[in-house]
């Protein structure tokens, strides 16, 4: 997300666990996926991402953070 639309932004130490490419329509309509990814359903996920055939899904793992209020 563009740093101007973010009213808060997470400044952390993490790694990175894994990297899969993913095919759109196997997390479009997930809500859980979209809310790990911090979206409200997966409506909200599909008006940010449109509609694209592949992306690559990272995850991480979060050792240290801070919270910001910029």
């Amino acid at each position: 997300m563009p740093k101007d639309k973010k009213p808060i932004h997470f400044i952390s130490k993490a790694v990175c666990t894994g990297v899969v490419r993913m095919q759109y329509g196997d997390f479009a309509f997930d809500d859980d996926f979209a809310r790990r990814d911090g979206f409200r359903d997966h409506l909200e996920l599909q008006e940010w991402f449109g509609d694209v055939e592949e992306y690559d899904v990272i995850t991480w793992k979060l050792l240290k953070w801070k919270l910001l209020k910029l």
